[in-house]
Parts: C-alpha cells; sequence; structure tokens
C-alpha cells in the first residue's frame, strides 16, 4: 500500500477528487437554482433518503409524572403522607374514642380536611412538569389564586362554623389547587383525562423497578 503525504494530496485538483470512484461526483446540473426539485426528484429522493420528517414526541400521563417523582425522596414522603390522609379519613370517627368525647368536635373538621389533602398531592407532582419546560409561572399564578381563595374562604367561613369552617376553606382551596393543575393539562398542554389519571402497565412496571434497585 503506498502512502500519500499532504503534499501529494495537495496537488489534486477538486475534479480529480470528485471523478476519484472513492469519492462520486455530485452533478448540480439536473436541479434547477431557482425553483429547486421537481416532483420526479422529490420522489426519488424520498424513496433514496426517506421522508425527512420528525415524529411526534409521546405526551406523559400523569403515570409517567408519578414515576419521575417517586426518584426523590421527598416526595415520595409527600405521597405516602398522601394515601395515609385518604386511609385517614373513616379513621377520624375514633377520634372521640381514643381522646374522648371533648374532641368530638374535630372529628367533621378532621374528615373535610384529610379529604382535601388528596387533592393537595396532586398539585405537589404537577409543578415539576412546568418546572422541566422552564415555565415555573404557572404554579406561581395556580399557587397565589389558591391562597387568594384560601384567605377569602376563611374570612367567610370561621365566623360562621369556626374550625370546620377553616377545614372546609382549605378544602376546597386544595380541591381548586388540583383541578387547577388538570385544567392546565387538557387545555394547554393537550393531555386528554385518560392520560392524566391512567396508570399503565409500563407505569407500573418503571415503579416496581424503581423499588426494587
Amino acid at each position: 500500500m503506498v502512502n500519500q503525504t499532504e503534499a501529494d494530496f495537495s496537488d489534486e485538483s477538486p475534479a480529480s477528487i470528485a471523478s476519484s470512484p472513492e469519492v462520486p461526483a455530485f452533478d448540480g446540473s439536473a436541479t434547477d437554482i431557482h425553483h429547486g426539485l421537481d416532483a420526479n426528484q422529490v420522489e426519488h429522493s424520498r424513496r433514496t433518503h426517506g421522508s425527512n420528517s420528525f415524529s411526534p414526541l409521546p405526551t406523559k400521563s400523569v403515570g409517567d409524572f408519578v414515576v419521575e417523582t417517586f426518584a426523590d425522596p421527598m416526595l415520595r414522603i409527600l405521597m405516602i403522607c398522601a394515601a395515609l390522609a385518604l386511609l385517614g379519613i373513616p379513621l377520624s370517627l375514633l377520634i372521640p374514642v381514643f381522646y374522648g368525647a371533648a374532641y368530638a368536635e374535630a372529628t367533621p373538621a378532621t374528615m373535610i380536611l384529610l379529604g382535601g389533602m388528596v387533592f393537595a398531592a396532586l398539585a405537589s407532582i404537577s409543578p415539576q412538569h412546568f418546572f422541566s419546560l422552564g415555565r415555573p409561572r404557572i404554579h406561581l399564578l395556580l399557587s397565589g389564586l389558591t391562597l387568594l381563595l384560601n384567605a377569602l374562604l376563611n374570612l367567610l367561613w370561621i365566623p360562621l362554623w369556626g374550625i370546620s369552617g377553616a377545614a372546609l376553606a382549605s378544602s376546597i382551596s386544595y380541591l381548586a389547587f388540583g383541578l387547577g393543575y388538570l385544567a392546565v393539562f387538557i387545555r394547554r398542554e393537550g393531555f386528554t383525562l385518560a392520560e392524566l389519571l391512567a396508570l399503565n402497565r409500563q407505569d407500573l412496571k418503571e415503579l416496581w423497578n424503581r423499588k426494587t434497585s
């Protein structure tokens, strides 16, 4: 095999390189520089090189966000607390049994408040989607509106119903917070309700893999 030096290559003209068997020549004369390729050339290019189109990225369901969320230990604890809150709703009926009749009035307030915390858990997962897209304003806007709603309802209901009014105000605010995120996902992000709420087999498999890893 003959080794060529840099000087050897410098002596070769572009025409001789293009006509060599290793580098096929490109004949640009067949392309109209003003109008581009004709229909036959376009079809030939598609058959040869493909359609040169991008496939749309698949949308993520809430199940996907749950899988990503469970990678964070703090948010994992939060989700467990939400599950315990759901379980605590019927268990709140036992408050008078363990703490006495004097605490019986706390039972409805506790049940109302725990119900709202379940919806708050949904809102705790959703901000990560918008943070990853560089759009934290959506979370700030929904949080601010929820705070104003909570303050207004507390002003109206605490004088009327006391601790139960405060619990109801918080629960409705949590509910509005969670539903607000659902509305943004469906109307602005293009998700369907099924995509948001359905945990498919792949989601469960991913959760199991994270649990066992």
